[in-house]
């Protein structure tokens, strides 16, 4: 408060009569604290003795006192005749009807009602002290009455006083309704913020699940060089065809826990075996077949929130029942499951194995759409080649200048080819482990990770992704080196659109060929 008003202030004499001390206290401190002085009573009777001898200019009264009530103190103050004329504030919580017409009833000048702001209080208190009290007549006595609970009371007060009455309480739900409205933005602002942290602490506990469950399918598919890599291909794929499903994202989230699981049971199958070159036998197979049951029965103790345990157990069943190792059939197999058998045969299929060569994509494409709505669920194998025609075109472009990289990215788009690009490798690197694309682009010639370890990375992550590798013009030595790494094609700077198409062109029918 400035001091011109606090200096006015200093001989306004206020009256607080209140049984608590705690009220007591709190209402004297702001108001000295705005020059006020104060005196204080803590009863009525003590009030009414203590306004005879002090005269104040203004009485602040609660209601709820022990000896003399507010209302009581009020009545008293008004019919004496020495007293008549101080202005009296009630407070109040007006918490029933009743309560209104006692206030009204008692002549007090105002009410403020609980719980009151200190600034609502001061603006009330100065204005009081700055209205002049008009007695009321006689006539305006007794001329109105009102039933509550079936029992008739009088209204004895002036206009006035149920105009300030009125004031006050239309003031009052101003008031709360202002705190109304600032709890609930409060409220909404701290579940913004717990949500944002729980948000954070969901997504901190995902990734380390997440990378928990790849740690161990990693670990699973250590003893098997010829399958490593699997779990994440089959991973990947089953993600892409949920996505074409339009699954929800708890079904993506349940499912990818799943697909890095679905060979976990593979840890106890003898090394000679899953490595063996040749065909195996009725006993051996036997064996291998066991790895689904061992998988549900060490997952089905882990509280997933998912059936990860009984989709694992599945993954091997088939729509007709002709699978293992329950042999359920039709809806009797999870909607999960029902892709990663898609997705798991698919992979092996594209994938080298100890007693064979990778076979070319067409022939898995013939495998699931001769086993479409037999063996394999229909609305999975479609999904599954519409995705497979997509991914067979996804591009990854490389390279450190931000100008060249744009326009390769532009050259795909120019065929219809959804391309991304990277101009940190490392990057790059990532975002081909997690989902590999059908044909990198990489200039040879870069900063920290070279186009040479990108290559190389690339062949041993997907071995089925062409690796198109972009040289300085007559680089002949670095073409044959990539060439010996395994890139499938080159081109040379500066990158001509009609080469740039061809290259792309060829490298992706390849993919798609399985070549």
């Amino acid at each position: 408060m400035n001091s011109n008003k606090k200096t006015e202030n200093q001989d306004t004499k206020i009256l607080i009569v209140e049984d608590s001390p705690t009220q007591a206290t709190h209402l004297t401190y702001f108001l000295e604290e705005n020059g006020y002085q104060v005196y204080h009573a803590t009863d009525g009777e003590e009030a009414f003795a203590s306004a005879h001898e002090i005269r104040p200019d203004l009485i602040i009264s609660d209601v709820l006192m022990p000896k003399m009530n507010g209302y009581e103190i009020c009545q008293a103050i008004k019919q004496d005749e020495t007293l008549k004329h101080i202005p009296v504030i009630l407070l109040t919580l007006l918490s029933e009807p009743i309560d209104v017409v006692l206030g009204l009833n008692s002549g007090a000048d105002y009410y403020i009602i609980k719980p009151f702001d200190k600034n609502y209080l001061l603006g009330i208190v100065d204005n009081v002290l700055k209205t002049p009290i008009i007695e009321k007549s006689s006539e305006e006595s007794g001329n109105l009455s009102v039933t509550i609970a079936g029992e008739q009371h009088a209204i004895t007060s002036s206009p006035q006083q149920i105009l300030s009455l009125s004031f006050s309480i239309y003031q009052n739900a101003i008031y709360q309704n202002d705190l109304l409205i600032k709890a609930k933005d409060e409220i909404e602002e701290l579940n913004r913020n717990l949500e944002d942290r729980v948000n954070e602490r969901t997504s901190e506990l995902t990734r380390s699940f997440t990378g928990t469950t790849k740690a161990i399918s990693d670990l699973a598919e250590s003893r098997d060089p010829y399958t490593a890599g699997h779990a994440r291909n089959v991973t990947n794929l089953s993600i892409r065809i949920a996505k074409k499903m339009n699954l929800s994202q708890e079904d993506i989230q349940g499912l990818e826990v799943c697909g890095l699981l679905h060979d976990v049971g593979k840890v106890v199958t003898p090394s000679a075996i899953l490595n063996k070159p040749g065909r195996l036998t009725n006993h051996e197979f036997g064996i291998i077949k066991l790895h689904s049951t061992t998988a549900y029965e060490t997952l089905k103790n882990i509280p997933f929130p998912w059936p990860v345990a009984e989709v694992v157990y599945q993954h091997h069943e088939r729509m007709d029942g002709s699978g293992y190792p329950r042999g359920l059939k039709g809806d009797e197999i999870h909607p999960w499951a029902r892709i990663l058998v898609v997705s798991d045969v698919v992979d092996a299929m594209i994938s080298h194995r100890p007693y064979r060569p990778a076979l070319p994509k067409k022939i898995a494409f013939e495998e699931i759409e001769k086993g479409r709505g037999k063996i394999y669920d229909p609305e999975v194998v479609d999904a599954c080649l519409a995705v497979l025609g997509e991914a067979s075109r996804r591009v990854l472009v490389v390279d450190d200048k931000v100008e060249i990289t744009e326009m390769l990215i532009d050259f795909l788009n120019e065929m219809g080819i959804e391309g991304d690009g990277f101009n940190d490798p490392g990057l790059a690197l990532e975002a081909f482990k997690e989902d590999p694309y059908s044909v990198v682009i990489t200039d040879l010639n870069m900063p920290d990770i070279s186009g040479f370890d990108v290559l190389e990375n690339v062949k041993q992550i997907h071995p089925a992704s062409k690796v198109i590798v972009v040289t300085g013009y007559g680089d002949k030595k670095s073409v044959v080196e990539a060439l010996r790494l395994g890139a499938d094609d080159f081109l040379e700077k500066p990158v001509r659109l009609k080469s740039f198409c061809s290259a792309v062109d060829k490298s992706i029918k390849r993919y798609q060929n399985g070549e």
